[in-house]
């Protein structure tokens, strides 16, 4: 009997960790990667959510109001392709307005964090690169990374200078490889 028990024991933190492995079981505000928005909002407030930050409109995005009145993060942004009627996740991300020094600080909780639950998956950054938005090349993100089979995770501050209207701010991010490839090649031109 005490060889079943810790049989179970370790057949059960297995599971766990192999599960912790696994961008699926990364959600912010309890959604995820392939997720239907419309288990968590109405349709209504989905489209009048849209914002137009884009030059191409392969996909979409909608600004939502966090589900959790605890939430850590002011509000999510939600991508989705075009004309999809079920409104399936392709990326996430939870947002605080912030200003750059406090979003740095920030940014390494949530790194360290992050790094404790994906604990053998390689971690990338962090990397400061020019946002392709800026034609000043003025505007930086500051990047963490971690890389999975269907997307990636990232933790990112931007610093945004004029002529850039956007707040600087604290993202955390899930990502499909296709919106990635999108807003690397499409997205912006």
């Amino acid at each position: 009997m005490k060889l079943l028990k810790i049989f179970l024991i370790i057949f059960f933190s297995f599971i766990f960790w192999a599960k912790a492995e696994d961008i699926a079981d990364f959600k912010i505000e309890g959604i995820g990667l392939e997720d239907s928005l419309l288990n968590f909002f109405d349709e209504n407030l989905i489209t009048t959510s849209k914002r137009d930050f884009y030059k191409d409109d392969e996909f979409l995005v909608s600004l939502l109001p966090t589900l959790k009145s605890d939430s850590i993060y002011e509000y999510i942004q939600v991508h989705y392709k075009k004309n999809d009627n079920k409104y399936i996740v392709k990326a996430i991300d939870g947002l605080i307005d912030v200003d750059i020094q406090k979003c740095l600080k920030m940014q390494r909780e949530v790194v360290d964090d992050i790094s404790v639950t994906f604990s053998s998956t390689k971690k990338n950054g962090p990397s400061k690169i020019k946002h392709s938005a800026d034609v000043t090349g003025k505007s930086t993100i500051t990047q963490y990374e971690w890389r999975f089979n269907k997307g990636n995770i990232h933790v990112v501050c931007y610093d945004f200078v004029e002529p850039m209207i956007y707040p600087d701010g604290l993202n955390v991010s899930i990502i499909s490889k296709d919106v990635t490839k999108w807003l690397n090649t499409k997205a912006y031109k």
